[in-house]
């Protein structure tokens, strides 16, 4: 899985853009689209804490990859209070650029997963 990276901390962290993360986004701002649209409708304070609990739901679907892929080499989750207390307001600029990042190779792959799809797309005849 190709993923965005970023640092927190010193720790370094993949974004994945999973199913599940998927969902969760889904479930709180109703679609990735729509996540994009609260962001700019929301308060700073607001936007700043959908950013960061975004960073954590994307930094922590590469953990449990990592973890499940690697069982002698567990990494910590990644919290809200570690991106708050370790991220200054600039570099929150360059993490949502990293977002983005996995967005676009998150959705790349879903789209060509659809369309590799054997019978799917056929002209009806």
């Amino acid at each position: 899985m190709n993923n965005a990276r970023i640092d927190i901390g010193g720790a370094e962290y993949g974004l994945a853009l999973t199913v599940r993360a998927t969902k969760d986004i889904a479930e709180k701002f109703g679609s990735l689209e729509e996540f994009g649209e609260t962001l700019q409708t929301q308060s700073p304070a607001d936007a700043i804490d959908s950013t960061v609990w975004l960073i954590c739901l994307l930094a922590n679907q590469w953990v449990n990859i990592h973890n499940r892929r690697n069982p002698n080499d567990q990494r910590e989750p990644l919290t809200q209070d570690d991106v708050e207390l370790f991220v200054d307001v600039l570099e929150l600029t360059q993490l949502r650029h990293a977002i983005e990042g996995a967005f676009a190779t998150g959705t790349k792959r879903q789209v060509q997963a659809e369309f590799a799809q054997p019978g799917k797309n056929k002209k009806a005849t």
